[in-house]
This record gives structure tokens, sequence and C-alpha cells, in this order.
């Protein structure tokens, strides 16, 4: 079986978030900041008109344009994909 790679998605990446939103699903384009170090991590997106702590587990999908970072698998990351 071949190995599957872990990637991290870069501060300051161009991301396209799909959430979970009642019966149609929500989307929210901005700047990949990084997350929040609480208990339940919070994903920061900030665009031109408002900042968002997006909760993980409310996303569907993350679409990005820019590189994703590939990260060894016994390097501690605290967001993978």
């Amino acid at each position: 079986m071949e190995k599957f790679h872990n990637f991290s998605l870069k501060e300051g990446s161009r991301v396209k978030v799909i959430l979970r939103s009642g019966d149609e699903p929500m989307t929210i384009q901005g700047e990949f900041k990084g997350l929040s170090d609480t208990f339940q991590p919070l994903l920061y997106i900030l665009n031109d008109k408002k900042k968002y702590l997006v909760n993980m587990l409310d996303i569907i999908y993350i679409e990005t344009e820019d590189e994703l970072e590939e990260v060894e698998r016994e390097k501690k990351t605290d967001y993978l994909f």
C-alpha cells in the first residue's frame, strides 16, 4: 500500500472554506492566518470585510491554489490535511 503524505496549509494562503450550515453549505473566502490554540481548534480566516474563527468540525473542505507544504509524519504540526 502506498504511503499517503501529510500536508500543512501555509499562513497567508488564499483559501475558500466550505462549511456545514443548515440545508445549504456556506462559503467563506479569505486569507488563512492560522489556528487558535484552544481545546477546540478554530481556523482563523481574514477577508477584506470580516475576520472569521471557524470551528474545524464544521468544515466540509478547504480549497486553495497556493502550494501546500509536505510535513514529515514524525514532525508535530497544528494543521494537517
